[in-house]
C-alpha cells in the first residue's frame, strides 16, 4: 500500500504553481477513472459470480440511484449538494488533518464526530444542533490539549494517515446501500473500492497541493456524474 502512495506522488505531483496544481487535478482525475474501472471488475465478479453462487442477492442493486436523489430533493439543489457542499465538507472532515496542527485535526474530528452521528445536510430537528453543540466542545477540548494531540497524530508516519483517511472515507459510503445483507457483510469492501482509491489520490494532492485542490478534485470526480444530469433530466 506504501508503494502506491509513493506511485501516486510521483504520478500527481507535478510542481507548487498554479497551472501545476491544474495540471496535478487533471491527472488526479484520469487517474480515479482507471482505478475505478479496475474496481469494477471486482464489484462485478463479486454481484454477478460470488453472490449468486452464494445464494445471495446483488448488492449492487440495493445501491442508491442519483436520478431518485435528484427527482427526491429537486435537480438544482442536488447538483449543488453533491458538486459544491459534499466536497467541501467530506474534504475538511476527511482529509484537512492531513497537514497537522492542533486547529486542522480539531476541525476534522469535530466535523467526523458531525458525519458519523446523523444528517449532515439536512436539520432534523434539535437533535442536530445538540450535534453541533458536541461537535464544538470536542474541537475545543483537542484545542485545549493540541500539543499532545500533534505529538501524537506525529508518531504515525503521513502514508500511515493517508490510509487511515482513505479506508474511513470508503467504508462511510456503505450507508448508500440500504439495506445492508448482513450475512455477505464482508464483501462490501469491494463495493466501496473506488472510494478508497479515490481517497488515495485525494489525500496526495491535499498534502501535496492543498486542500483547495482536492476539492477542487473532488468536484470534478462529483460533476463528472451529475453535470450531465443537467442536459438529460426532464
Amino acid at each position: 500500500m506504501y508503494r502506491l502512495i509513493d506511485f501516486f506522488n510521483e504520478i500527481l505531483y507535478v510542481g507548487k504553481s498554479t497551472k501545476d496544481n491544474f495540471k496535478s487535478v487533471f491527472r488526479g482525475w484520469l487517474l480515479h477513472i482507471l482505478f475505478a474501472l479496475f474496481s469494477v471488475i471486482f464489484i462485478i465478479i463479486v454481484d454477478r459470480g460470488i453472490l449468486p453462487w452464494l445464494g445471495e442477492p446483488s448488492i449492487y442493486a440495493t445501491h442508491y440511484k442519483i436520478d431518485d436523489l435528484l427527482k427526491e430533493i429537486g435537480l438544482f439543489y442536488g447538483v449543488i449538494l453533491i458538486t459544491i457542499l459534499m466536497p467541501i465538507f467530506e474534504e475538511l472532515a476527511f482529509r484537512l488533518f492531513l497537514k497537522p496542527s492542533g486547529f486542522t485535526i480539531a476541525i476534522s474530528v469535530a466535523l467526523l464526530l458531525f458525519y458519523f452521528t446523523g444528517d449532515v445536510y439536512y436539520i432534523d430537528g434539535i437533535s442536530y444542533y445538540l450535534r453541533i453543540l458536541a461537535c464544538l466542545i470536542v474541537f475545543l477540548i483537542i484545542r485545549r490539549f493540541d500539543k499532545k494531540v500533534v505529538e501524537i497524530y506525529s508518531s504515525v508516519r503521513p502514508s500511515g494517515w493517508i490510509i487511515v483517511s482513505s479506508v474511513i472515507f470508503s467504508l462511510s459510503h456503505l450507508g448508500n446501500f440500504d439495506p445492508i445483507n448482513y450475512p455477505v457483510w464482508y464483501l462490501y469492501p469491494i463495493y466501496v473500492l473506488p472510494q478508497f482509491f479515490m481517497g488515495l489520490i485525494a489525500s496526495t494532492i491535499r498534502i501535496n497541493n492543498g486542500l483547495i485542490w482536492s476539492v477542487l478534485l473532488h468536484i470534478l470526480i462529483n460533476g463528472s456524474v451529475v453535470w450531465p444530469k443537467l442536459i438529460t433530466q426532464d
